[in-house]
């Protein structure tokens, strides 16, 4: 896939991670409403839009970000963006912020900032990385996140900020579809610590002993480095390690499966519990403050915040017999359609470039 050439300035410079498929689907979203768009990044995105490349650090490089300040400058200078959109506040942020710092009025363009969880709501707790996480804030004309949480955590740091809501919303695609439901739980996380894969493994298979859950199998999605804490739990007949599946592929899995289970260490509001939502899965979720801006005990099952694994393989055992409403699933998530969230966001940056 080649990417368009750039001709003339631009509309909006997206400055993140090239092969997170969040900036992959809203730089696809946004070159197909027609914004003239770049992305600066670290990684290959092989899209079809142009990509900057920021340089050859690998992620656990922290330095590169600021190494690679005067090249985001030079970038912004020559595509001469109306609106720089960074996501991901104490990486790419950081490095936006400092890129804008000091730029000519008039020459400067608007600067939005997405805080995605961890960067407000782990990576700040230090005094030193609080401090990076305030002149980011600061240095923003707009800051969007997908919580309640995530917006008084980023005023705490810094007061009187513009806040725009903006999630990382399901498709209308996966409202009007049906599918005959299977007994079949999924798992959409990465393997990655926080997302606590192995306990929700460990409780399926103590819910699995229960004879009203015994004909349910459970379909892990992701991958990560917890893939081998889950390799006895992967051996059972009933565990489905499917990996990192393509957007087709997942969704048709949701619309057939019945129940969904995630259970992080903390989180802004998930993608994939939309997602699922959306596809009608009963779902079983902790509680975040995140998942209960979308789920109650009337449509899913909720834990504990750090729930152990007999409460956790409880609740997927009274999810599995309890009556659902797949219509009112799917209405708890329908007011933040992707389709409707993207237009949102570009009736945003319509607003900043007019500013």
């Amino acid at each position: 896939m080649q990417p368009r050439v750039i001709r003339g300035p631009i509309d909006v410079l997206l400055v993140g991670d090239a092969s997170s498929p969040h900036i992959r689907r809203l730089a696809s979203s946004l070159s197909d409403a027609d914004i003239r768009i770049a992305l600066a990044t670290f990684e290959h995105g092989e899209l079809a839009v142009p990509e900057m490349r920021l340089g050859d650090l690998p992620p656990a490089a922290d330095r590169r970000y600021l190494l690679a300040v005067p090249r985001l400058h030079q970038v912004v200078r020559r595509l001469r963006p109306r609106v720089v959109h960074a996501h991901y506040l104490s990486s790419y942020g950081l490095m936006a912020a400092i890129a804008l710092d000091g730029m000519r009025r008039g020459r400067r363009p608007r600067l939005v900032q997405s805080v995605w969880g961890t960067d407000v709501l782990v990576t700040a707790a230090t005094w030193l990385r609080r401090r990076a996480a305030a002149y980011a804030l600061r240095a923003a004309d707009v800051v969007t996140g997908d919580s309640v949480e995530l917006e008084t955590e980023s005023r705490r740091i810094v007061a009187n900020l513009r806040w725009h809501r903006f999630v990382f919303g399901p498709p209308e695609h996966l409202f009007t579809r049906l599918g005959e439901r299977l007994p079949v739980i999924v798992s959409s996380r990465n393997l990655v610590p926080a997302m606590r894969v192995p306990q929700i493994v460990d409780a399926f298979l103590e819910a699995e002993a229960s004879p009203q859950f015994a004909a349910f199998r459970l379909m892990i999605c992701g991958e990560g480095p917890d893939l081998s804490l889950i390799a006895a739990g992967l051996a059972h007949p009933k565990v489905d390690y499917r990996g990192t599946l393509g957007e087709a592929e997942l969704h048709a899995e949701l619309l057939s499966s019945s129940l969904f289970v995630s259970v992080p260490t903390t989180d802004g509001t998930s993608a994939s519990l939309l997602e699922a939502m959306a596809a009608g899965n009963l779902p079983i979720v902790n509680r975040l403050p995140a998942n209960l801006e979308w789920v109650g005990p009337e449509i899913g099952e909720l834990v504990s915040r750090d729930p152990s694994i007999p409460e956790l393989a409880s609740a997927m055992v009274r999810a599995a017999t309890r009556p659902v409403d797949r219509e009112a699933i799917r209405s708890a998530v329908a007011g933040v359609t992707w389709e409707s969230e993207v237009a949102s966001l570009i009736s945003l940056y319509s607003r900043l470039a007019r500013v």
